[in-house]
């Protein structure tokens, strides 16, 4: 079972990229593997439960500190954008993700715009379809009893290019005020509250924007 998880979990990762909870779930396989290994030497070798809690704790405590050294919010980002023409890139997914993952956004802003673009395109031919679909029924979207809306007809190109458009407006608009507000941000932190990684990110970014 263990073995399986791990297989389906890598089959999802290497198709559809990395996130944390396909990380999580590579994760809590590898734990339950130490648990039987644990488990199997109580057995094999008559120790008492006492010694399971022991191994195990420490076993557990070590891997959740190692872990917390990772920068798992990079990591992903990194690993997305590298398979980007394999995989596709969910550009929601990753700008949701912490500001220290910003000075990679930026890098990459033509990477994500263009597919940002196609996600755009594919959800603005979605929608055409079920306007399409409910012209077809002789359905009528009302604003007031007396009054309908009219929409123009655009041509395939027309609408590709005014999509193209605004979903690039639309990402560069996101990503700019997200740094901005970041970078006002840390000029209000403290030393208290200093952070290797935000201070990197901030170090990265200020040469291009105001700070």
């Amino acid at each position: 079972l263990v073995v399986s998880v791990l297989h389906r979990d890598y089959d999802y990762i290497f198709y559809h990229g990395l996130t944390y909870k396909r990380i999580g779930v590579a994760i809590f396989p590898t734990l339950s593997l130490i648990g039987l290994i644990t488990v199997y030497l109580k057995v094999s070798q008559q120790k008492t439960v006492f010694f399971l809690y022991r191994v195990n704790s420490k076993i557990w405590y070590i891997l959740l500190v190692a872990l917390s050294f990772i920068n798992w919010d990079t990591l992903i980002v990194c690993y997305n954008l590298a398979k980007a023409d394999k995989i596709g890139v969910d550009v929601n997914h990753l700008m949701s993700l912490s500001d220290k993952t910003l000075p990679l956004l930026d890098e990459n802003r033509d990477l994500l715009i263009k597919h940002y673009i196609i996600q755009a395109q594919n959800e603005r031919q979605d929608y055409t379809e079920v306007v399409a679909a409910a012209d077809t029924a002789n359905a009528i979207v009302t604003v007031k009893p007396d009054s309908t809306i009219v929409a123009p007809k655009l041509s395939a190109a027309e609408i590709k290019a005014q999509t193209t458009k605004q979903a690039k407006d639309n990402f560069n608009q996101r990503l700019d005020i997200r740094i901005d507000q970041f970078l006002e941000k840390q000029k209000k932190v403290s030393w208290l509250s200093f952070s290797y990684l935000k201070w990197e990110a901030v170090e990265s970014l200020k040469g291009k924007f105001s700070y």
